[in-house]
């Protein structure tokens, strides 16, 4: 039964990045200049504590001053349907005195200060913004592959319990 849960969560998980990425690839552009790039540490919600820290996770955080209006802005959401490092995000890393895993770092060395970068914007609402909106789409692929098969899984032990079941009443 927990399959299924996972099957139908990360189906929609999946299904839900695959239409932000999907939209994403035809968002205007701006162009910007890379000001800083860092790991910030972000404590998880409901302040519970994890190992005598507060559970949280990092990420991955661009920094870039737009050149038509020299705006500041720090952007948080690296691509959709990124596997390693979702929206930038380290779930494995929960305790701020250890470092960001290597997904992390490997954003914040793509993005070095002094870089031009393509700001990809949802129109109307300038404040979702995406650095990648044009990348592979083969982890959304394998994304929702692993969904299906997740819940064919659950389909599968569902209909042999029930035949097991059966088959016990049936002698009994």
């Amino acid at each position: 039964m927990a399959a299924l849960f996972a099957g139908f969560g990360l189906l929609l998980f999946a299904s839900i990045e695959a239409w932000h990425k999907y939209r994403a690839e035809s968002w205007p552009v701006r162009e910007a200049r890379v000001q800083k790039s860092q790991a910030v540490w972000r404590q998880g919600m409901g302040g519970g504590r994890h190992g005598g820290s507060s559970a949280g996770n990092w990420y991955a955080e661009v920094c870039v001053r737009y050149a038509d209006t020299g705006t500041a802005d720090c952007i948080r959401r690296i691509r959709f349907g990124d596997l390693g490092c979702q929206r930038g995000w380290v779930i494995s890393s929960r305790r701020p005195n250890r470092p960001p895993n290597a997904c992390v770092e490997a954003v914040i060395a793509r993005y070095p200060p002094g870089l031009s970068v393509a700001v990809h914007h949802e129109p109307g609402n300038p404040r979702n913004t995406v650095l990648e909106a044009r990348s592979s789409w083969a982890e959304m692929v394998l994304l929702l592959g692993t969904a299906l098969a997740l819940l064919c899984a659950a389909a599968a032990a569902i209909v042999i319990v029930d035949r097991r079941r059966r088959s016990r009443d049936n002698a009994a």
